[in-house]
C-alpha cells in the first residue's frame, strides 16, 4: 500500500485576523458634487425649450466670457513681450505657469468648498477682483523687474479659476436644463473668441505696440536693424 506522507501545519499568519461574517464595503466620504443634475426628458407633445440664445439675459453673459478670454489672450502676447523685451525671453513660459498655478490652486480651493450665495453676486465678485489684480500686474511691470511680475501674475491667477466656476454656475442657472448642453458649448465658444480676438494679428500689435510712457513693452516680432511687419 502506498504510504501517505503527514501535511505539515500551515505556519500562523501576521496580521490582523479576517474578519468575521459579510465583508462590508467602506463607504466614501460625501464630497460636494459639482456636475449639474441630471435633468428629466421632455413630455412628448410638449413645447421645446428655448434657445439659449433667446433666453433672457443668456446673451450678456455670453459677452462676458468673450471680454474674459479677451483678456487672457491679450495677457499672454504681452507677457511673452515683456520677458522679450527685457531679455528674457526663456523666463515668459515660467510667468504664465505662476498664473495658472494661481488659477489652479484657486480652483481646488473653490472645488472643496460647496458654492454658497447667488451666482450674479460671486461672478461680479471674481471679475471685480480679477480687474484689480491686473491693475497690480500694471503697476509691477512700471518697475521692470520680472520676479514683481511673476509674483503678480501668479497673484492674479487666483481670481481666474473663481470667475470662471461663477460664471458656468450662473450660465447652469439660467440655461434650460434640456438646453444645458448647448449652453456650454456656447459659453465654451465665446471664451476661446475671446482668446482669438485677443491674441490674434488683430489685437497684439495695438497692445504691444503702444506701451505705457514708463513700462515700455517691445514687439515680439522686433528684430535688430529691421522693422518688425506689426508696427507698420
Amino acid at each position: 500500500m502506498p504510504t501517505v506522507r503527514p501535511r505539515r501545519p500551515e505556519p500562523p499568519r501576521r496580521g490582523p485576523p479576517p474578519p468575521s461574517g459579510r465583508r462590508t464595503r467602506r463607504r466614501a466620504p460625501d464630497y460636494p458634487r459639482t456636475e449639474p443634475p441630471v435633468a428629466a426628458p421632455a413630455p412628448a407633445g410638449g413645447r421645446p425649450a428655448r434657445a439659449p440664445l433667446r433666453t433672457p439675459g443668456l446673451p450678456p453673459l455670453l459677452a462676458v466670457f468673450v471680454a474674459t478670454g479677451a483678456v487672457f489672450g491679450s495677457m499672454e502676447v504681452v507677457t511673452v513681450a515683456y520677458a522679450d523685451g527685457h531679455g528674457a525671453r526663456s523666463a515668459a513660459g515660467a510667468m504664465l505657469a505662476l498664473q495658472a498655478a494661481g488659477s489652479c490652486v484657486a480652483g481646488l480651493l473653490c472645488g472643496l468648498r460647496p458654492p454658497a450665495g447667488n451666482p450674479r453676486r460671486r461672478l461680479v465678485a471674481a471679475l471685480t477682483a480679477m480687474a484689480a489684480l491686473l491693475v497690480a500686474v500694471e503697476l509691477a511691470a512700471a518697475t521692470g523687474r520680472l520676479p514683481l511680475v511673476a509674483g503678480a501674475l501668479l497673484v492674479a491667477g487666483l481670481a481666474t479659476a473663481p470667475a470662471m466656476i461663477a460664471g458656468m454656475a450662473l450660465l447652469t442657472a439660467r440655461t434650460p436644463a434640456e438646453r444645458l448642453n448647448e449652453g456650454m458649448t456656447l459659453a465654451v465658444t465665446a471664451l476661446l473668441t475671446g482668446i482669438a480676438a485677443g491674441s490674434g494679428p488683430a489685437a497684439a500689435p495695438w497692445t504691444c505696440c503702444r506701451p505705457a510712457p514708463r513700462a515700455r513693452t517691445p514687439c515680439p516680432s522686433r528684430r535688430p536693424r529691421s522693422p518688425s511687419r506689426w508696427c507698420r
